[in-house]
């Protein structure tokens, strides 16, 4: 009777361990991963008002940032740019504010966060991040490359740039059920093998 409740005790315990481990913050790419970071683009020094805008989907409900990677120049920047996050649909405005350039490391994503979006599943939204005062030489710039699954169109100050997504991450709040179980299986298959071993040893 020990040995039973101490077996369901400790399953109680993997089981908890994998809840805490799969709920958190995923981020899901927009972009062709498989294309190696020296390939990438830039959407040029973003200077002089310019406007970057890229239309993206949603895969998951809890939408809840969004992490984009930047280059400095290998330079501090003194200058602040500007994000507005809308719902395609319906216009609505789902998260803005102002971006410091001075704090953006180079070649390295900056991540946007706001308060998660409960239905955001395959809905559609666009990022649009303008500059608001950098003159040349003291802008910043945003990498692209091939489209992903879950990018559409992507424009600089109008003009699209055809079959190319930011190199952007959409970052999700949620219990990640695949991670539950790959996390859990893993965790049982480690017990399984270490009680083996037990039995084979004595």
């Amino acid at each position: 009777m020990k040995k039973k409740l101490t077996r369901i005790i400790i399953f109680i315990i993997i089981i908890v361990i994998s809840v805490i481990h799969a709920y958190g913050d995923w981020k899901e790419s927009i972009y062709d991963t498989s294309i190696g970071s020296n390939s990438y683009g830039t959407v040029g020094e973003m200077y002089n008002n310019t406007v970057v805008t890229q239309e993206f989907q949603g895969r998951y409900n809890g939408f809840s940032g969004l992490s984009i990677r930047t280059a400095t120049f290998d330079r501090e920047n003194h200058s602040t740019l500007t994000y507005v996050i809308r719902e395609k649909d319906t216009d609505k405005i789902v998260a803005e504010g102002t971006v410091d350039a001075a704090g953006l490391e180079n070649n390295a994503f900056h991540t946007i966060a706001f308060d998660a979006i409960e239905n955001s599943k395959n809905r559609k939204y666009i990022l649009e991040i303008q500059d608001n005062d950098a003159k040349s030489e003291n802008g910043i710039t945003i990498s692209f490359t091939e489209k992903g699954e879950n990018s559409e169109q992507l424009l600089v100050n109008g003009v699209e740039l055809e079959e190319q997504a930011l190199v952007m991450k959409v970052v999700t709040t949620r219990f990640n059920v695949e991670d539950f179980i790959v996390f859990l299986g893993a965790i049982l298959y480690i017990v399984l093998f270490i009680k083996l071993l037990n039995k084979f040893f004595k």
